[in-house]
Parts: C-alpha cells; structure tokens; sequence
C-alpha cells in the first residue's frame, strides 16, 4: 500500500509542473493580410472573430495579400514547429493592410497582451516614400501624423510591457527603412548575404541581419507553405520566431532555411 501512495505521489509531483506551463505559454502574433486556415492554425481578425476564409485568389503571388501572411506563418513554424502562433488577419484576402487596420491589429495585442511574447509585422507602410509615417486609405499629411502616433503609442505600451515588435527593414534599395521598421523602438530586420550584410534598406537602428548560409548557397526557406524567397519580409518571420524560441541578440543571425 506505501508503494501504491508513493507511486500516485510522483506521477502528481510529475503532471502539475506540466500543465502550469502549459497554462503559462504565450504566443507570437503575426499581423498580415490573410492566412490561410490550412496551413496557419487558429486566425483571427482584430475584433478576436475567425478569420473567414476566402476562395483561392488566381496567379496570386507569393507576396500578394492572399498567400503573403501565410508564407510568414509558415517560415516561423519551420523555425520552431512547436511555437504558438496567433496569426491576426488584419485586412482580407484581396486587400493590403491599412495603417488603420494595423492599429487596430495592435490594440487586440495590448488588450490581450498576457498571452503575447511578441509581434511580427512583414508588412511595409510607405512603400516608395522617404518619410518615416504610415501611408493609407486617407492619404493626407494630417491623417498620417494622427495614424503614426497612435502606432507609435501603441508601440512604446507593448514594449514597456516587455513585448517587443519585429518589423521588416524592407527590400527597396532607393528608399529608407519601411514604416514601421523604421520607428527605433521596434526590432527592425534586413535579409543579408552570406557576410551578414544587408541586402537592401538599412539604418543605425536596424537590429537584426538574417542570412540562410555561409557560403550563398541559399535564397529560400523551404516551408510547409512551399518555398518563401529570403527577403525583408521573411527574415521578420523567422527572426520573431528566433527570438521567442530563444531570446536571440541582436546581430547577425541564422535562421533555419
């Protein structure tokens, strides 16, 4: 009979640790376009709502809205295929982001932010233009100065509150760093050679240089998704993922291709 007690005894001592980390996970939210419930588990939109599904969009691109977000689900997955992911569809299958769908992308991760380590947004906000706010819908300079405080407010919460926010670099060589890469308080992330250099927009601010090998020899990460081409975009993905999985430094890094 002491043997019986002591036996249940371990298995208690053994199954309560378990499950209180389990309860204690956090996930990366990635903030993109689409998903495609297929491949990224578990979408939602802003409101918290599931992320409805689309019908596949023809000789749709790797980068276009529909397949773009998925892409980046799957290159943080293949970093670490047992990281929780919650993928928020900030604008639909058809559509890029808007600067006001992506504030409302990060208010949800404020107002839920005990289930968040961290945010990854591949997404590019001023495209062509040189200055560091958020072009939109309503493209007026006043709009876009209300539009980037709201994010940098947003921001600046989520980073007091220890959750830092990945944002691509970009991958224009004839333009600054993409918005919101280029606010200093995100982790900015450039795709680099085998050197570690950049491959396209760069600044003192930058934090991360992702590269897939040591001697050139790779340009893609081979996915679930399919092949993702290395790019600004991708980078973010996988170096979020880096981060929550291990606690990356800033640097040169290298992702799993």
């Amino acid at each position: 009979m002491k043997k019986i007690v002591a036996l249940i005894a371990v298995l208690f001592s053994v199954v309560v640790p378990v499950q209180s980390q389990a309860a204690d996970a956090k996930s990366l939210v990635i903030i993109d376009s689409y998903f495609q419930s297929n491949i990224a588990q578990g979408a939602i939109t802003s409101t918290g709502a599931v992320c409805a599904q689309s019908k596949p969009v023809k000789n749709a691109k790797a980068s276009d809205p529909y397949n773009h977000g998925t892409a980046m689900y799957a290159v943080a997955k293949l970093q670490n295929p047992s990281i929780s992911i919650i993928p928020i569809c900030a604008s639909s299958a058809q559509s890029d982001v808007f600067p006001s769908q992506l504030i409302s992308s990060l208010n949800w991760v404020k107002a839920n932010k005990s289930k968040v380590s961290a945010v990854s947004i591949s997404l590019t906000f001023n495209k062509t233009k040189l200055d560091c706010v958020p072009y939109g819908a309503v493209n007026t300079p006043k709009a876009r100065l209300a539009d980037d405080a709201v994010i940098r407010s947003l921001i600046n919460d989520l980073e007091s509150s220890g959750i830092p926010v990945f944002a691509a670099a970009g991958n224009d060589t004839n333009k600054s760093v993409s918005y919101p890469g280029c606010i200093a308080n995100t982790l900015a992330v450039a795709h680099a050679d085998e050197k570690g250099n950049a491959l396209a927009r760069f600044d003192a601010n930058t934090d991360y240089f992702a590269r897939l090998s040591l001697d050139g020899s790779k340009w893609v990460y081979n996915t679930a998704f399919g092949p993702v081409s290395q790019t600004s975009s991708s980078a973010t993905a996988a170096v979020a993922s880096m981060w929550v999985t291990a606690n990356t430094p800033k640097g040169i890094v290298n992702p799993i291709s």
